[in-house]
């Protein structure tokens, strides 16, 4: 909660965060539509960016058909409020 921020506030906040697991950890994101690239940053902050790796993004227990799946980049999924779960590997470009 911010200085400026009432107790209401960051309740009503916390109630439209969606919790998601990555790589094993609890994360959360502010909406229900999750992008490759959102995982990526999640799971590896400080690579996600770097044109050395190649990230592969694989879903489960999506809210969404198909419940399972693959990620690319500039794909979306629709998370369920808790639930979905993400395993992100990294390889190195060759």
């Amino acid at each position: 909660m911010t200085s400026n921020e009432t107790v209401s506030d960051a309740e009503e906040r916390r109630e439209h965060e969606i919790s998601i697991i990555v790589d094993g950890q609890k994360k959360t994101v502010p909406s229900d539509i999750v992008s490759y690239i959102e995982v990526v940053e999640l799971a590896y902050p400080s690579d996600a960016h770097d044109p050395k790796y190649n990230f592969t993004v694989t879903y489960r227990h999506a809210d969404q058909e198909p419940h399972h799946g693959t990620l690319v980049a500039g794909q979306t999924v629709r998370v369920k409020k808790e639930g979905t779960v993400f395993n992100v590997t990294r390889t190195i470009k060759s």
